[in-house]
């Protein structure tokens, strides 16, 4: 008996530290962020790239990609918003486990009489608390029960860098990002 309370108390332990280390890493990461290098880039390679990653993941969830071909290249640098994507995308999945019909959107187009990008994303998961949406962005802000609260920080850092911003929109339960 005494053995078996002396190792859930060691597992506890092992799970704290791990999920310290993460927060660390995750902090270490938004403190650190490289600068920003801007050079025109696709945005329908982005998408399709990261979502490539995501296949084996989107089992059940319909999901629509709206990246026009004919959309000019935008100016980003491709490995900071992929991580803002792939943050976004991770996002929405917790969302929609679950959901009894998951549907993920992905919409891309210029705004601002074409002198801005905008990625939309939205999705049918349980949605943001009203209390919550003023906070999402704010560092160590979490709402999932793993999650450091670090993540939209570091995606609200990284698309200011490129002149932009980060919003999430009560409708449709959209997280938008604009740059210029």
């Amino acid at each position: 008996r005494v053995t078996n309370v002396i190792e859930e108390c060691v597992e506890s332990i092992v799970e704290e530290v791990s999920s310290l280390k993460h927060l660390v890493d995750e902090f270490v990461r938004f403190a650190r962020l490289p600068a920003v290098s801007r050079v025109p880039n696709s945005m329908k390679e982005l998408v399709d790239r990261t979502m490539a990653l995501y296949e084996d993941r989107l089992g059940g969830i319909t999901v629509s990609v709206d990246v026009p071909e004919t959309l000019p290249p935008v100016l980003l640098d491709s490995l900071q918003m992929r991580r803002v994507f792939v943050n976004l995308l991770d996002n929405a999945l917790e969302a929609l486990a679950g959901e009894p019909s998951p549907e993920l959107r992905i919409r891309c187009e210029l705004a601002r009489d074409e002198t801005m990008a905008r990625l939309t994303m939205s999705d049918t998961g349980r949605g943001i608390a009203p209390e919550d949406r003023a906070r999402l962005f704010t560092p160590y802000f979490s709402t999932r029960k793993n999650g450091t609260g670090l993540g939209l920080a570091i995606s609200s850092r990284i698309v200011a860098d490129h002149g932009g911003y980060i919003t999430a929109e009560e409708r449709h339960e959209a997280v938008t990002a604009h740059w210029n």
